[in-house]
């Protein structure tokens, strides 16, 4: 008999494979149970057993809500409510436990589920039951559309139009106040001023349902009111003058038909424009206009309701700005707001968005000074008046100073890889439009980089080496007028003073000298030493400091301001003279004693030397002083005798020394 039931089972479980239903319940790891689960579910009445016989196609509403009650008698039941899937879940994960009655919510997603019980023992972990049924949720028809309006004495009136959606066989009506629901035949429609009255003005939801015969679920919408008023009224919330022909209008809507009215010069409001069916938050609307810069305008928004009757938001006007650049000050007059919720001007200049606030609704002027010529000023003027603000147009202007320019005193001259480096800094309350650059040369002014928008130039034409450069500077500000020129500025020029280096004072730090130093540096740049020599213009280097070995150095001078800025010289150079010793005779006869006739030299920096024999021919020749002649001439030891030689040799400053003697070849 068992053999016979489990066959039996498992049959029902193909058979529901096979079914339309498309295997929503699991085939794969399904537990090796003999005896089936049983429990009833119940949607919007209908009743279904569920006992692993096939049952009609089970379809339930996206958000609505089924109960299933056990109908097993056994204990430990679980039911599990999900999509479809191909493989047992396992209890009790995403399980839920019940004995009895349980209610399900549908999701909110249309599709194919699968609703499984389990009589399930937690402490051997095994399934004692079991049953599955596909469910398909569905989603409902289209949702009916319809207004309402709200009016005097706590009525409200409803229209279900003619529409493409509203394609229902009967419609309800559910006013939201415990009254009888009022049901709507499809003959009805469209359904125009049904009126309801309320007893009072608490707010209300009106639910619209529309039925459809052979349809499992009905379109819902519901709608909140206010009776003796509105779910949104109208309200301006803002003006502004976006540009000379458009205004921009803000203000709350909702699900209503807007009108637009405007009033222009000694014209009454008149409608301009109309929207309908704006969401219930903040919206946007822009009116074509003409020279907004400077004729007024004046709007409101009307809602008219059901009744009819028409409401009225607060109205207000734009404010037309105009900003004039006189000298040292900018002007501002723009037209006043003459309605009597008067709060205040504000008044925004550039980031600054309240630079000033004005109180006085009659106050149309405002004189902002100083100003610096070149600088860009904005402004705007946001006016409130009752719950609407009013934003006129951001206008820019460049501030005008016909005052010359202070010159500059701030000027940093300085030795660049051998060209001279200036850099002016003018005051902060100045804009340049241009720098002119002076050289000093030959007791006269020339200009160069004139025209030039940067305030730091390398002259290329400077010869800081050879002669000392000194600079002037001169600008042109954002009105186009020209400062003086400055006062002359120049770097320190270094030459070389017998045993030492002295230096023209550096012209001039704004806040003055602080100390000059003497920095030696290798034929690489490399800074080797500095020496600080505060105000002196000499220096004299230790001669016990110059490295034999590095014949050449360099000096140049560093002046540091009180306020740390440095100026450097021109480079000096500082070089050893040249050295050398001969001797007069050596014996190449390989004993390792003076076997080499070799010149000894320091701070050689060019070196030529040839050997001749009393024939005049040459033995040997060599351009480096630190190789000698070992006594051989094409491999053959030259014979005993006198030979003569000739050294050209150059140091480091370009000095050329030349040689010329006898060298004695003995054995």
């Amino acid at each position: 008999m068992r053999n016979i039931f489990t066959s039996f089972f498992w049959i029902c479980l193909f058979l529901l494979k096979l079914h339309g239903l498309k295997a929503q319940c699991p085939t794969q790891n399904l537990p090796s149970t003999t005896n089936k689960g049983k429990f009833e579910l119940d949607f919007k009445g209908t009743k279904y057993t569920i006992d692993g016989v096939i049952n009609n196609k089970i379809q339930v509403c996206t958000n609505s809500t089924f109960t299933v009650t056990d109908k097993s008698g056994r204990t430990g039941i679980y039911y599990y409510f999900n999509t479809a899937r191909t493989a047992f879940p396992t209890p009790t994960a995403n399980y839920i436990s019940t004995n009895t009655t349980l209610t399900y919510n549908t999701p909110a997603t249309s599709g194919n589920y699968i609703l499984i019980q389990v009589s399930y023992n937690t402490a051997t972990r095994t399934v004692n039951a079991y049953v599955c049924q596909p469910i398909e949720v569905v989603a409902p028809t289209v949702n009916p559309k319809f207004t309402v309006s709200t009016c005097a004495a706590a009525q409200a009136q409803i229209n279900i139009p003619t529409d493409p959606s509203n394609n229902f066989d009967s419609y309800t009506i559910n006013w939201g106040d415990n009254t009888a629901v009022e049901t709507i035949a499809k003959a009805q429609i469209p359904l125009l001023a049904k009126k309801h009255t309320y007893t009072n003005s608490n707010a209300r939801t009106i639910t619209v349902r529309g039925i459809k015969a052979g349809v499992l679920c009905d379109g819902v919408t519901t709608q909140g009111i206010t009776p003796n008023g509105r779910s949104v009224s109208p309200t301006l919330f803002s003006l502004t003058v976006q540009d000379n022909d458009t205004i921009q209008v803000r203000y709350i809507g909702g699900n209503y038909s807007f009108d637009f009215y405007q009033k222009w010069g000694a014209d009454n409001f008149r409608i301009v424009k109309n929207i309908t069916s704006s969401t219930a938050a903040l919206n946007t609307v822009k009116i074509a206009v003409k020279d907004a810069d400077k004729e007024q305008y004046c709007y409101k928004v009307g809602i008219t309701d059901a009744c009819p009757r028409t409401t009225f938001s607060d109205s207000s006007c734009t404010i037309p700005l105009q900003v004039k650049a006189l000298d040292k000050r900018n002007f501002l007059k723009w037209k006043t707001l003459t309605y009597p919720r008067f709060t205040s001007y504000r008044i925004a200049k550039n980031t600054t968005t309240n630079f000033k606030t004005i109180t006085k609704a009659t106050t149309d002027t405002l004189t902002d000074r100083p100003t610096v010529c070149g600088t860009t000023y904005s402004y705007q003027v946001i006016a409130t008046a009752g719950s609407v603000q009013t934003l006129s147009r951001t206008i820019s202007v460049i501030g005008v100073d016909s005052t010359k320019p202070p010159v500059i005193t701030n000027i940093l001259v300085s030795v660049e890889k051998e060209k001279v480096a200036i850099t002016a800094t003018i005051p902060t309350t100045q804009k340049v439009n241009t720098y002119t650059f002076y050289r000093w040369k030959n007791n006269k002014l020339e200009s160069f980089n004139a025209g030039g928008n940067g305030n730091r130039v390398v002259d290329d034409k400077s010869s800081p080496n050879t002669q000392r450069e000194c600079y002037k500077v001169a600008y042109e500000n954002g009105c186009g007028i020209v400062s003086d020129t400055s006062s002359a500025y120049c770097p320190s020029y270094l030459t070389l003073e017998g045993a030492g280096i002295k230096w023209t004072e550096y012209q001039k730090f704004p806040l003055g000298l602080n100390a000059y130093y003497v920095e030696k540096l290798d034929d690489k740049g490399t800074v080797l030493t500095s020496t600080k020599v505060d105000k002196n213009l000499k220096f004299e280097p230790d001669p016990l400091s110059i490295d034999p070995t590095n014949p050449i150095v360099k000096f140049r001078v560093k002046a540091l301001s009180t306020n740390s800025l440095v100026s450097y010289s021109n480079e000096v150079l500082y070089a050893q003279k040249l050295l050398m010793f001969m001797p007069d005779a050596f014996t190449p006869n390989s004993d390792g004693i003076n076997d080499i006739f070799e010149i000894k030299a320091l701070f050689v920096k060019e070196f030529k030397m040839r050997v001749y024999n009393r024939a005049g021919n040459v033995m040997f020749e060599t351009e480096d002083y630190k190789t000698g002649w070992d006594g051989t001439y094409d491999g053959s030891t030259v014979p005993i005798g006198q030979y003569f030689y000739e050294i050209i040799a150059s140091d480091h400053k370009g000095e050329t020394t030349k040689k010329v003697g006898r060298i004695e070849v003995l054995y």
